[in-house]
């Protein structure tokens, strides 16, 4: 398990980070993700129609966010990918890639605890989905990575922060992680973007929860 160090966030945590909500609570939320599946129980404050930062609409007895502890990542492979080429070796390449991509840009960012308050401490999983794996040209050789090609056309970063107390999960983080193809030797300056990303989102999911600590998220009116 990686656990992000303690250090004051320098960047990013400002009040332009409390955005205007993207979706109102009069209707649930009828989005169902690659990997976490429906967000009915949900409110998206921030985003677009297929990415955002989704809080739980009930949050109580809810405190401001502590640690942040990083679990192990998870890669998902398209149904376009030539699943004979792909052997396990070349997946654990892949996933390892950006495990420690998101790790590295993570630590580099550090952590922030609220002072003099108490906190919980909060677990997040993270999957890079629907990832593209084909052979570069029909072969005999033994699959490798160094003869693959691997594209993001429509892959997609999705994460949860989950309570480590209560393991309720609180914020899901669904970002894009699009790319034409690449190759190996390329992958983790590739997903080390992909982590910038995606750490500038994880700032501000942490900033919503802390805003909201038990308070029940309310509806928006119409207008």
């Amino acid at each position: 398990m990686f656990t992000i160090p303690q250090k004051t966030f320098r960047t990013v945590l400002c009040a332009g980070l409390l955005l205007t909500a993207c979706s109102s609570n009069d209707v649930p939320l009828n989005r169902t993700t690659h990997w976490l599946g429906p967000l009915a129980q949900y409110q998206q404050v921030t985003g677009s129609e297929k990415s955002g930062i989704f809080i739980l609409k009930q949050r109580d007895g809810a405190r401001p966010v502590g640690r942040i502890l990083m679990q192990p990542v998870e890669i998902t492979i398209s149904n376009r990918s030539d699943l004979n080429s792909l052997t396990d070796s070349m997946y654990d390449r892949i996933r390892s890639a950006f495990a420690d991509a998101l790790a590295n840009r993570l630590a580099e960012q550090g952590d922030n605890l609220a002072a003099g308050k108490e906190t919980e401490n909060y677990l997040v999983r993270v999957a890079l989905t629907n990832v593209t794996v084909k052979r570069k040209e029909s072969s005999l050789k033994d699959p490798t990575l160094s003869r693959s090609r691997i594209s993001f056309e429509n892959a997609s970063i999705e994460a949860e922060l989950r309570n480590k107390h209560t393991n309720v999960r609180e914020a899901v983080i669904i970002t894009p992680a699009t790319a034409g193809e690449t190759t190996s030797t390329n992958l983790y300056t590739l997903f080390y973007r992909f982590a910038e990303n995606f750490a500038t989102e994880l700032v501000t999911a942490r900033t919503w929860l802390n805003s909201r600590s038990s308070q029940t998220i309310s509806p928006k009116k119409k207008r």
